[in-house]
């Protein structure tokens, strides 16, 4: 009789795990808070090693002010620059680099960049804007956002990008009122968003600009229009479809992806359900609107309730998931009875079982392979020499 050979064995035993039930494979989240209770976080933008950008607020002369942070094991504040009166965190890469957003007096924002260390780079503006607002930031150090107030003639808003020092306005098509940068990948796709009008409103278009060229992603038949919300390194987008009745009113709104420009709307969520971030994998999160929010998760066709699989503190309970890394971490916020807000990232670890089983394989096969070294060779006796 002829004997598997241990690491055969032990490939198919692997082969069975990851076949085996979900409840054997299933994930729970251990959860780390950003910032203390008394000076309240929000986390929006998180990058793959789990860093996290977004504002705290803090008291001052006229109510709450706004000042951004970046978050690596604890918070560090980035400071604000002479005049501002709030500031965020819209992106950070991989690298450790922010996309951080200033207001100052009179409605104005302007975009800076953090490198990781040392002062803010702010970004000059062209010729004819006065105000812009950071968006994504990809791990090139490439920035896209919006910028206001073009000279006479353009739009109202319009997309922009910047790169390796140099600030590039991405064009519109004709007709368009303003548009928005949501996105930049790191092959210099950019998610857009535009407004053209329409009668006494406006008509919502998505687009991806990509080598200077603008693609629309059409609705999906029997739907109005697209809000883009995200896209992933493989350039598929993430977006959300209203369908409108005649009035104007929302009849109907699912989310939807676009790979390689198929559209799939998703229509196991319901019209009050948000779509937030994506990962490379297409796994997003968002909240689910019922009696009570609930952030989700949503990976391989299947929504999980991210509620019941953390231990959090105090009675907060998740109500938003934000944003899902290429590591399954997830950024999420939670709130108590009494309104508190909290933010959390959520990591991952193998449920007990699962674990023990892939130790007790790994033990297996050692035992195996040590059994079949000492295996007769050839049918003699004694131990087989290598």
């Amino acid at each position: 009789m002829r004997h598997a050979k241990p690491w055969c064995v032990t490939a198919a035993l692997v082969a069975w795990v990851a076949a085996s039930p979900a409840a054997l494979r299933a994930e729970r989240y251990s959860a780390v808070e950003i910032g203390p209770l008394a000076l309240p976080a929000f986390g929006s933008p998180m990058n793959n090693a789990g860093d996290v950008g977004g504002f705290v607020e803090v008291a001052g002369p006229g109510g709450p002010v706004l000042r951004p942070f970046l978050f690596r094991g604890e918070i560090r504040d980035l400071g604000m620059p002479d005049g501002a009166v709030g500031g965020y965190v819209t992106g950070v890469n991989d690298r450790g680099q922010a996309a951080v957003g200033y207001d100052f007096p009179g409605g104005v924002s302007r975009p800076y960049l953090f490198n990781g260390g040392g002062p803010l780079e702010p970004i000059a503006l062209p010729a004819g804007f006065t105000s812009a607002s950071p968006g994504a930031i990809n791990n090139l150090g490439h920035m896209a956002g919006t910028m206001a107030g073009p000279a006479a003639g353009g739009p109202a808003a319009a997309p922009f990008v910047y790169a390796d020092g140099t600030m590039s306005v991405l064009p519109l098509p004709a007709g368009a009122d303003r548009g928005f940068a949501r996105g930049i990948n790191d092959r210099g796709d950019v998610l857009v968003a535009y407004l053209v009008p329409s009668g006494d409103s406006f008509t919502e278009r998505a687009a991806v600009w990509s080598a200077g060229n603008l693609t629309e992603l059409t609705p999906p038949e029997g739907w109005t229009y697209v809000e883009p919300v995200a896209i992933n390194e493989h350039g598929h987008v993430l977006g959300r479809v209203n369908l409108l009745r005649a009035d104007g009113n929302t009849v109907s709104r699912r989310p939807v992806l676009y790979r390689d420009g198929v559209a799939t709307v998703l229509e196991q969520f319901g019209t009050g359900d948000t779509v937030n971030g994506m990962n490379d994998d297409g796994a997003f999160v968002g909240h689910l609107l019922g009696l009570t929010t609930h952030g989700y998760l949503y990976a391989d066709g299947t929504i999980t309730d991210l509620t019941g699989l953390v231990s959090l503190a105090d009675g907060f309970s998740i109500y938003s998931a934000r944003d899902v890394n290429n590591m399954g971490q997830i950024l999420v916020r939670a709130r108590n009875a009494a309104g508190d807000t909290r933010t959390y990232v959520l990591t991952p670890v193998p449920e007990p079982g699962a674990a023990a089983l892939a130790l007790g394989i790994g033990a297996w096969a050692l035992l195996a392979r040590r059994r079949a070294d000492t295996e007769p060779a050839g049918g003699g006796r004694g131990p087989r020499r290598r």
